[in-house]
């Protein structure tokens, strides 16, 4: 009776286990590496569109207009984002004891998520927080707690791109 039971008991247990570590281990952590994705996307698209934006607009009242308007949806978003990054260490408490175990700081995440998303929308064509140190010292830490990389080299050539359409612009008017 005891080897029929280990038989058919043992597969049992072993797809009792894989499901647990699946809802309780897999799917927090595939969520909360989706919300570090929208993080990244987030900062990217903050160049990215304001460079695309520069290099469409047909003047530079239209690029203001543009900018300041991806710039009050990038401040939306990112404010979703600091209120998911909170729900999601409120309530996948085990996922984010394990994450902090590795490096992960979603306290830290979650508040200059959410300070970032009251930055001031900029008074010309560029990125939300072009010209402000504190916005830029805050993106890098939510970048450290989410382990996050941009590329600098990404960075510097949409910045110089940027700083060149100006000076045409400027010589234009």
């Amino acid at each position: 009776m005891l080897p029929e039971i280990a038989k058919w008991g043992g597969p049992i247990i072993a797809a009792v286990a894989a499901w647990f570590s699946l809802e309780f281990v897999g799917k927090p952590f595939l969520k909360f590496y989706e919300l570090r994705a929208s993080a990244l996307r987030l900062m990217l698209r903050n160049i990215l569109t304001t460079t695309f934006y520069i290099a469409v607009s047909q003047s530079r009242k239209s690029a203001i207009e543009n900018s300041r308007e991806e710039a009050r949806k990038f401040k939306m978003e990112m404010n979703e984002l600091a209120v998911s990054l909170a729900i999601f260490k409120e309530t996948q408490w085990l996922a984010s004891r394990a994450l902090r175990l590795i490096g992960y700081n979603l306290e830290i995440a979650v508040g200059c998520a959410f300070a970032l998303s009251l930055a001031r929308l900029p008074e010309g064509v560029s990125p939300v927080g072009g010209e402000d140190d504190k916005f830029h010292v805050l993106e890098a830490i939510l970048r450290q707690s989410l382990h996050l990389s941009v590329h600098p080299e990404m960075a510097e050539r949409l910045e110089q791109d940027f700083e060149k359409w100006l000076q045409t612009e400027q010589s234009q008017e």
